[in-house]
């Protein structure tokens, strides 16, 4: 057969070099289709600069149509691929699902943040991954100072201006120099916070900051410059859980604070999990040349996968720099195969590492040499500058690091919210205002008419869930990840009804039903139960015989007032979350108490106008 399409799952470093390298070596008459969940690019090494205004967001993001000239970006969600089948299903950001056909696969897919590695994490913990990310975190910052200034409480105020950075790597140390930084240029402007210096605190279980440097001179070195800076730095520290005080530690110190920051984490791609292919440690084995392990057409880049690096016989690391020459030699390679001559194993000599400490000081092993400093912030900034695509990227990044030198960073909140209003629309006799399968995201109330009788019950009775999230701007921001409770609780199909009884003892109100593969089947709740009463059913019967199928549930990843919505209009009183990436694997559940649970435990959201914990 032909070669007509190469597919490439994953819009970072990898994938979208992989796809301006392809363009050049095939032929026109092979397409070139990347499919990313973002429809941007990301440089994720400046994401610090961003959390300290030292940079705008928009300037290290790349639209992905600019990246690619022939080949066609999809942003969408993959959902499956048939590797015996040669076929990629994705779901788009509408919804839509469709599907491609390969003859070439490239997996980029990186890594996923795990935001389970303790308890409460996922809960109150900011993670450092996307764009988004870096918005909400860098206006965290901004508004705890705000309400810090207004809180007359000295305790209070305290725990507004602690600030946990958790992790003490490459991120870590980076974000941490960047607050540092951004906290002492901005108190100026906060007179009635004079005496009062908020307190960055820099969690590292192991001994030394970044150990991935070879050289201990520089991991001291880092130490030192963000203990100048005002950083509290503790090494050989261990958090042991998150609440909505603060970080426990574990020897059961509690350090309260109203801001915490996760570095730390990260977790195979749950797409690769269920490919049936070879795996290590969650990650794709490959051959030297970059094709995966038992599989004929189907080849991986980045951090998805263990590549052996030929110059060193040792796997490649999962950096960036590793993933750009992955990708230089795999577009060669897939050229190579296509016509059919012998590939080449990936083979090359790591350059160096690099890492800011805010303030105008880095540090850096570039082939050996090791540097400190200003000379190596100097080197930093060129050397990422060099690589960030697109003039007009660079030419961006220089204004704003120049502007940054000259003013104080800009100490604007920007409300991630919209002004409350009321939409008005018209439907005709017959039309649907949506259908069933149908994203969740709005509310709609029958001004006159007539409508869902239990749709309009459901919505009397959670008025006051609905207006929680509604006023509150944090809350309405919020995926539904944020708030979920994880690991759900469930049933499984084959749980006798005797057994499922008994879970319900002590007042649950219902449970998923998953196969032992953890993926959502049913729901079963007191109703459900009660039905189950009513036929007479056996003690040994199977939940799967009296449970709802095809239960309702949102996605991880949608938004929280979606989530919310769905708990409306379904009438359900425990909502299943699903997995993003397709699989249907149960990961949580929203209640409307779990809801307000955040809306009331968590300081950071205001409610109606007033910082929360404030008196009334």
């Amino acid at each position: 057969m032909s070669v007509r399409r190469v597919i490439i799952v994953g819009g970072g470093f990898g994938g979208v070099t992989l796809a301006q390298h392809l363009e050049r070596k095939l032929s026109a008459e092979v397409e070139i289709a990347l499919i990313s969940s973002e429809n941007h690019f990301l440089f994720t090494p400046m994401l610090a600069e961003v959390v300290g205004r030292s940079l705008s967001p928009l300037h290290i993001a790349v639209a992905g149509r600019r990246m690619v000239r022939r080949a066609t970006w999809l942003t969408a969600q993959v959902t499956d691929i048939n590797l015996q089948g040669d076929l990629v299903s994705y779901v788009g950001m509408g919804g839509e699902r469709e599907s491609l056909t390969y003859d070439h696969l490239v997996l980029a897919c990186g890594s996923v943040v795990n935001m389970n590695l303790m308890p409460g994490l996922a809960a109150y913990a900011y993670p450092l991954k996307t764009l988004g990310d870096t918005i909400y975190l860098s206006n965290e910052l901004i508004e705890r100072f705000e309400e810090a200034a207004v809180e007359t409480d000295p305790a209070r105020r305290r725990r507004l201006l602690n600030i946990v950075v958790i992790g003490g790597g490459f991120s870590g140390v980076e974000v941490a120099g960047a607050m540092a930084e951004i906290v002492s240029e901005s108190l100026r402007f906060y007179p009635t916070l004079q005496g009062e210096r908020p307190n960055i605190i820099l969690l590292q279980h192991g001994a030394s900051l970044i150990p991935e440097l070879n050289a201990p001179s520089l991991s001291k070195f880092a130490c030192d410059k963000l203990r100048e800076a005002g950083v509290d730095v503790r090494l050989n520290c261990d958090a042991r859980e998150v609440t909505a005080a603060g970080v426990r530690l574990e020897g059961g110190e509690l350090i309260e604070a109203a801001t915490l920051v996760s570095t730390v984490g990260t977790s195979p791609n749950p797409l690769i999990q269920k490919l049936g292919l070879p795996l290590e440690r969650g990650r794709l084995v490959t051959n030297p040349d970059m094709r995966v392990k038992g599989a004929r057409n189907v080849w991986a880049v980045g951090d998805c996968a263990i590549i052996p690096n030929a110059f060193n016989n040792r796997p490649s690391s999962p950096t960036a720099q590793f993933a750009v020459r992955q990708a230089k030699q795999l577009a060669a390679n897939l050229a190579r195969a296509i016509d059919g001559q012998p590939t080449r194993p990936f083979s090359f000599r790591p350059l160096g590492m690099l890492a800011s400490l805010g303030n105008r000081t880095a540090v850096a092993e570039i082939l050996g040499i090791r540097i400190s400093g200003f000379i190596a912030w100097v080197l930093w900034r060129s050397v990422y500058l060099g690589k960030l695509p697109s003039l007009a990227h660079k030419l961006g990044v220089l204004g704003n690091w120049a502007w940054s030198a000259l003013f104080p960073p800009n100490i604007v909140e920007l409300k991630m919210s919209r002004t409350g209003g009321v939409g008005m629309a018209h439907y005709a006799p017959g039309e649907f205002i949506s259908h069933k399968d149908d994203p969740a995201g709005n509310i709609f109330a029958i001004q006159s008419g007539k409508g869902l009788r239990r749709t309009a019950s459901t919505l009397k009775r959670h008025t006051g869930l609905m207006a929680m999230v509604e006023d509150n701007p944090r809350l309405a921001s919020f995926k539904v990840a944020d708030v979920m409770t994880t690991p759900a609780e469930a049933l499984f199909t084959d749980t006798s009804l005797m057994e499922a009884i008994e879970r319900f003892e002590g007042g649950k109100v219902g449970f998923p039903v998953t196969d032992h593969e953890g993926v959502l089947q049913g729901y079963c709740g007191r109703e459900e139960l009660y039905e189950a009463f009513r036929k007479f059913s056996t003690a040994g019967a199977r939940v799967s015989e009296f449970m709802l199928e095809k239960p309702p549930a949102v996605i991880e990843n949608h938004p929280l007032t979606g989530g919310v919505l769905t708990l409306l209009l379904e009438h359900i009183d425990l909502l299943p979350v699903v997995s993003a990436d397709g699989s249907g694997r149960l990961v949580g559940t929203l209640s409307p108490a779990v809801i307000a649970k955040k809306a009331l435990s968590d300081s950071t959201v205001s409610r109606r106008g007033r910082t929360a914990g404030s008196g009334t």
